[in-house]
């Protein structure tokens, strides 16, 4: 594993790149061996653990943020783990499951948005060792979980659903998504599904970016290139909205096209701003972290943790944007 694959400031998160060396090793010895055997605290059977999956991300810093304070607050042994950068690196993610796994952590929560498929055997393997596994922002993707905290998908996908129905005239919707696969399939089936009674809206094409935002102005472009007729761009993750709303002015289309996206940053602030982004779903991203961290520890205390727990959402607009308190929401 290279230095870039780990982002940790904190002096006593980094003890863990020393022992990426010998994940692989450990993982033969996981299924020999009770959680925690041989690990230091940061691999104790009672630790938690976050991957953040872009800590190049506002939203996910935020969430992480709450999820230490929140751990600091609780007395429990916390460590947050991710890749570099924005983008929603799976191989990594994989990479980062496998160590905990193998360090024997006493739960881990971990995004898994465009690599349910890949990431749903370390999964099984965790939860066959012992290790608690709560999946942050993605849903039902995974069923091997003990719960998922963050926004409610569907929810999320009737809610923009409900908002281009609202908007005049005929819609012709053009979707920016990871991947056709895990949490994006569930969101994009359900925005499907929503707006098969509508007859003012046709979704024209779906492009994917699996996951790397560099490529969104690219991708939208050449989308609104063959079809000038789509007036809505949707997206369905952090981070997308900078290259739709890049793709947008490229084509000359501001006024005619406009897009919507999910947690304020500075890019969607400006697309707000510049009329590329019609509204921004916020959530509360301090309470994903910290639903994370209650629900660790009540299965740790050998209490029943079923089902999901969604948090708060609504839209912003460029006129109420500036008036959204962002330590809560984001």
């Amino acid at each position: 594993m290279t230095n870039a694959l780990l982002t940790r400031l904190p002096a006593r998160r980094r003890r863990a790149a020393a022992l990426v060396g010998i994940a692989t090793a450990l993982l033969t010895m996981t299924a020999c061996s009770s959680p925690g055997a041989g690990a230091d605290a940061t691999g104790s059977a009672d630790a938690i653990v976050l991957i953040n999956p872009a800590p190049g991300s506002p939203a996910w810093q935020s969430i992480a943020d709450c999820f230490e304070s929140e751990a600091e607050a609780k007395g429990v042994t916390a460590d947050v783990v991710g890749t570099s950068g924005t983008a929603y690196d799976v191989a990594a993610t994989v990479e980062l499951l496998q160590q905990q796994v193998a360090l024997g952590v006493g739960a881990i929560a971990v995004n898994h948005s465009g690599g349910a498929d890949t990431l749903a055997p370390i999964i099984k393997q965790a939860r066959d060792a012992g290790i608690f596994i709560g999946s942050l922002e993605s849903g039902a993707a995974i069923v091997d979980r003990n719960f998922d905290a963050g926004i409610d998908i569907p929810a999320y996908a009737r809610l923009v659903a409900e908002r281009i129905s609202a908007m005049p005239g005929e819609k012709k919707v053009g979707l920016l998504s990871i991947s056709e696969t895990g949490t994006s399939k569930i969101f994009n089936d359900e925005l499907a599904a929503t707006l098969a009674d509508d007859s003012s809206v046709e979704i024209v094409q779906t492009v994917l970016d699996n996951g790397d935002p560099t490529k969104d102005a690219d991708l939208v472009s050449g989308m609104l290139s063959a079809h000038p007729e789509i007036t809505v761009i949707v997206t369905n993750n952090p981070g997308q909205i900078a290259g739709v709303s890049t793709a947008i002015k490229e084509q000359s289309l501001v006024g005619k096209t406009t897009a919507i996206g999910i947690s304020l940053d500075e890019s969607t602030q400006a697309a707000l701003d510049d009329g590329t982004a019609d509204a921004i779903a916020v959530q509360n991203l301090c309470q994903v972290g910290i639903d994370t961290v209650d629900a660790f520890v009540a299965l740790q205390n050998g209490e029943e943790v079923t089902g999901d727990y969604p948090v708060d959402l609504k839209w912003v607009e460029k006129s109420d944007w500036r008036d959204l308190d962002t330590a809560v929401w984001g």
